[in-house]
């Protein structure tokens, strides 16, 4: 790939970033980040019945602290509800309220379904292509640092 098709590509990642931003108002201190959790806990109960934290953290690709962070959030705004496992304590589940069951039916089944209909004419195949270069880009810098020469400090 050469240097200007990066660039585009760069460039396209950016503005990529502001598409959470472009969602309908959400609930007062919710943000795109909490719906992406309550997202997470509806599809791993789903599949496993019990969600753990580090079970969030896993399907995000965050950090445990960073999920137990917006878990506490979602938790004050009465979303999510948090319990400790019986067999061991340092266990700790998390489910969705019926507040929490509400918001992922608008914010996550009802918008997606809103937002297909607004992209059915984009070729499947071309979202798919977008989605594994994506996460081939990703896997590639998170894997090699780029170190750049003459770099400066930030305090001069």
């Amino acid at each position: 790939m050469n240097s200007m098709l990066t660039r585009r590509l760069m460039d396209a990642f950016h503005e990529a970033a502001s598409v959470p931003a472009l969602m309908p108002p959400l609930p007062s201190g919710m943000t795109s980040q909490y719906v992406h959790v309550i997202d997470a806990i509806a599809q791993i109960g789903e599949k496993k019945g019990s969600v753990r934290v580090s079970d969030v953290a896993e399907c995000l690709h965050v950090s445990i602290p960073g999920i137990t962070r917006s878990v506490r959030a979602l938790e004050e705004l009465g979303a999510v509800e948090k319990e400790k496992a019986s067999g061991d304590r340092r266990v700790v589940h998390v489910a969705l309220t019926p507040l929490g069951q509400t918001w992922f039916q608008i914010y996550v089944e009802e918008y997606h379904e809103k937002l297909s209909a607004l992209l059915s004419d984009i070729p499947e195949e071309a979202a798919e292509v977008t989605i594994q270069t994506i996460s081939q880009v990703m896997e590639r810098m998170r894997g090699n640092p780029i170190a750049l020469t003459g770099e400066r400090s930030t305090d001069q």
